[in-house]
C-alpha cells in the first residue's frame, strides 16, 4: 500500500483531486464555488459542547478562532499546546477559541480524549452536528472551502467574516492581533487567498507536466517544471514540495541531490512527525539500501518515533520497512507488530498483511 502524504508522487493536494485541468479546485464537491477569506462565516450547528460553550452563532464585534480536528489526527494532537496557549493568551483579550471534532469513527472517544487532556486542552470543544454519513459543520465550513486536512483553522473578524483559513500550526501572535485589532485589510486577504487558490490550479497542470516528463526520463524538464512549481508554492506547502523533489531525484538516480535535499528536509523538520514520517517512507520506496539516503531516513524515522511517543501507527510502519530494508528483518516483525497493536480497526488488515509479508522475509507489495 502507498503511503498517502503530498506532492506528485505520494499525494494529491490538500485541496482535492488533481487533473489536467485543475478546475475542480475552485469548486467544492457540490460543483459550487469555494467559499473562503472574506466570505460570511457559515452557521455554528453543532452535536454536543464537551466543555465550554455553548456557542450557535458569531456575535458582531467578536473575533472567534475556529478550529477543525479529530481525535485520530496526530498534527491535531500536536498543535493542542498551540491553540491551548493561543486561549490562554488571547480569551481575555477578545479572542473565542472553539475546536469543532469532526470525522470521528466513534464521537465517544471525544468526552474521553479532552477529560485526558486535563488543563492542556482548556478551551472550548464541540462534537460536529451528524445526520446520515455527513456532519453539519464539516460540510458547511470543510467541504464548503475545498478542505479535507486537519486541523484547520477559521479565523472570523468582528463583522463575521472570514479572515483567514488555513492549517491551525501556522496562526500566530501577529495574525491574531491583526484581526483583534482590525488591522488586517480583508479585501487584500481575500484576493490573496484566491490567487493561491488559483495558483493550485496552476501547479495541478504543471505535475501534470513533471509526471509525463518523468515518464519519459526527461529529467532536467521535470526538475525546470519543479522549479516553476515553486514559484507558485505557498510556504504551508514547500515541505510537500521538498518530498515531490527527492523522490523525483530518486528516480532520477541522482544520489548526491537526494542526499543533499534529504538531509536538509530533516535538519528543518525536527519537531514534524508527519514530515519526517513522509521524508523516511519516500526514500524507502526507492533508495538503496546502502545509501546515505536510507541513513538519513533511519534517522528521521528515529526521531519521528520519539515525537510520536509509540503512538503513531504510521511511524511504526515506516521504521519497519525501514529496518527491513537495511537488513534487519527481527526488528522489522517486531516494529509492525507494535504498529498493529496501535493501528485503527480499519488499518490492521493491512499491518497484518504487512506483518506477514515480514515474517515470509519480503517486502510487502506496493
Amino acid at each position: 500500500m502507498l503511503k498517502v502524504f503530498f506532492g506528485v508522487w505520494a499525494v494529491v493536494l490538500s485541496l482535492g483531486s488533481v487533473s489536467a485541468s485543475g478546475a475542480e479546485l475552485l469548486l467544492n464537491k457540490d460543483g459550487k464555488p469555494l467559499i473562503g477569506v472574506g466570505d460570511p462565516a457559515p452557521p455554528l450547528e453543532v452535536g454536543k459542547w464537551i466543555q465550554g460553550g455553548p456557542y450557535d452563532h458569531f456575535e458582531k464585534g467578536k473575533v472567534y478562532l475556529v478550529e477543525f480536528w479529530a481525535t485520530w489526527c496526530a498534527v491535531c494532537k500536536q498543535t493542542i499546546p498551540h491553540i491551548d496557549e493561543i486561549h490562554k493568551k488571547y480569551g481575555p483579550k477578545g479572542l473565542t477559541v472553539m475546536a469543532i471534532s469532526i470525522a470521528e469513527e466513534d464521537q465517544k472517544l471525544v468526552p474521553r480524549f479532552v477529560k485526558q487532556m486535563g488543563d492542556k486542552m482548556t478551551y472550548p470543544v464541540a462534537i460536529d452536528k451528524v445526520t446520515g454519513e455527513s456532519g453539519k459543520m464539516d460540510s458547511a465550513w470543510m467541504d464548503a472551502s475545498g478542505n479535507t486536512e486537519l486541523p484547520k483553522a477559521f479565523l472570523i473578524n468582528k463583522d463575521g467574516l472570514i479572515a483567514f483559513l488555513g492549517s491551525a500550526t501556522i496562526v500566530d501572535d501577529a495574525l491574531i492581533e491583526s484581526v483583534l485589532n482590525d488591522k488586517i485589510d480583508i479585501k487584500a486577504a481575500r484576493a490573496d487567498y484566491f490567487m493561491a487558490r488559483e495558483n493550485k490550479v496552476k501547479i495541478a497542470r504543471l505535475q501534470d507536466q513533471v509526471e509525463r516528463a518523468a515518464g519519459a526520463k526527461d529529467w532536467a524538464k521535470a526538475e525546470q517544471l519543479m522549479d516553476e512549481i515553486e514559484k507558485l508554492t505557498v510556504k504551508d506547502d514547500l515541505d510537500s514540495l521538498a518530498l515531490d523533489r527527492i523522490s523525483l531525484a530518486l528516480k532520477a538516480k541522482n544520489s548526491a541531490k537526494v542526499e543533499k535535499m534529504a538531509a536538509d528536509l530533516a535538519a528543518r523538520s525536527q519537531d514534524k512527525l508527519r514530515v519526517l514520517d513522509s521524508l523516511a517512507w519516500v526514500i524507502s520506496l526507492d533508495a538503496d539500501p546502502a545509501s546515505g539516503a536510507m541513513a538519513i531516513a533511519d534517522k528521521a524515522i528515529k526521531r519521528a518515533s520519539e515525537l510520536g511517543k509509540g503512538k503513531d501507527a504510521s511511524v511504526f510502519e515506516t521504521m519497519a520497512r525501514v529496518q527491513f530494508i537495511k537488513g534487519d528483518k527481527t526488528g522489522a516483525i517486531l516494529t509492525q507488530q507494535k504498529g498493529l497493536e496501535v493501528a485503527a480497526e480499519e488499518k490492521k488488515p493491512h499491518f497484518e498483511k504487512v506483518l506477514k509479508a515480514y515474517k515470509e522475509g519480503h517486502l510487502p507489495e506496493e
